[in-house]
């Protein structure tokens, strides 16, 4: 299990409150599933995602304000160590939509390493609107089908975030 450690989450605490625009800081929104997002889950209909490239872009900017995310599986820089700055500090883990609901699992390298899940709306000619944002995570899910039993039997995630990818 990843979590934050405190030197590390000190130091992105005072760099967030800092004001710093080069580090990823936003609050999260909710720690449970709201009773919307469970029957959207429940409705069915969602299709798993292969790659960050089959979302709208400014379904993909909201959750990742920072630049886009590694794709499933792909290369991508987990820690404050680059080897290679071309990659980007965020990856998707798996994504799934029903056409007008976004749900991503995201992780996000450095010294915070993290994971979360957060899910967007967008339908046809309007703006993205963040449905809900877990926040960090209490554990990895690594598909949407352990997500989804996950939000079955617990329904809610760890406090809320400290940053967004």
């Amino acid at each position: 299990m990843n979590q934050l450690r405190p030197a590390g989450f000190l130091f992105w605490l005072c760099i967030c409150l800092a004001g710093s625009t080069w580090i990823p800081c936003a609050i999260a929104g909710l720690t449970s599933a709201p009773a919307e997002v469970s029957s959207i889950l429940e409705s069915g209909g969602f299709r798993g995602l292969h790659s960050a490239k089959e979302v709208p872009a400014d379904v993909l900017k909201i959750c990742f304000p920072n630049g886009a995310p590694a794709d499933p599986g792909k290369p991508w820089n987990p820690t404050d160590v680059v080897q290679d700055a071309s990659l980007p500090f965020s990856r998707v883990i798996w994504l799934a939509t029903d056409g007008t609901h976004w749900l991503f699992a995201w992780e996000h390298g450095g010294i915070a390493f993290s994971t979360g899940f957060m899910m967007v709306s967008k339908m046809e000619g309007t703006l993205p609107t963040v449905i809900w944002d877990a926040g960090v995570a209490e554990k990895p899910l690594n598909t949407f089908q352990e997500f989804q039993e996950y939000i079955r039997t617990k329904g809610q995630f760890a406090d809320v975030s400290s940053f967004r990818p």
